[in-house]
């Protein structure tokens, strides 16, 4: 390649990792508040279905409905009720977003406390890998599951809720974790890149 056309190809490739570097930032900063707002909504649908249909509430009511039932059976007798309503998903899927929520918060007050400590540094401090940390998150609903396989009695929706909650409080940290890795950087990512040119 020749110098005149260096600067051309240079150009192209910071584009493309400024791109991809500003979608990993995208993601992994709306992570947070898409599954506090996710973990709200799900009360706030059974409400607005429980009361007369409006203009706003009930649109509402069914996009979050609909949502659910593409990720939960949705039985009644397995979800938590408000005023008579069940909730779009089930007791344990509550719990699991539930945990993602507490996760978001707790990371985002960390990072508001730490500014300086990288987020990826701090995740560092964690000893227990990643696998052993989802599985011993998994282990009380396994439990759960084990309990009612053998033993024909179906845990309560607390109980069900309460052991989903380390599963996403696990699965959240590993998410933002991931998007945080010094490889989703632009910074990291452009020396890689820029030598695929010359």
């Amino acid at each position: 390649m020749t110098p005149r056309l260096m600067p051309k190809r240079v150009c192209q490739v910071g584009d493309f990792v400024k791109m991809e570097a500003w979608s990993v930032r995208a993601l992994r900063w709306s992570l947070g508040p898409l599954s506090v707002l996710w973990a709200a909504s799900l009360p706030v649908a059974a409400h607005a279905a429980s009361d007369a249909p409006g203009v706003l509430t009930y649109p509402f009511a069914l996009v979050v409905y609909a949502i659910g039932s593409l990720v939960c059976h949705q039985r009644p007798d397995r979800s938590f009720h408000l005023h008579g309503v069940p909730l779009p998903v089930c007791a344990r899927c509550v719990g699991i977003y539930v945990g993602a929520a507490i996760a978001s918060l707790g990371q985002a007050l960390f990072a508001f406390q730490q500014k300086r400590i990288p987020l990826r540094h701090a995740f560092k401090r964690a000893a227990v890998p990643p696998t052993a940390r989802l599985l011993a998150a998994s282990a009380p609903t396994v439990a759960t599951l084990v309990y009612e396989w053998t033993t024909g009695v179906t845990p309560s929706n607390w109980l069900r809720a309460a052991a989903a909650l380390p599963v996403g409080f696990v699965v959240m940290q590993m998410l933002v974790r991931s998007l945080a890795e010094p490889g989703s950087s632009t910074r990291d990512a452009r020396p890689d890149l820029m030598t695929t040119g010359r």
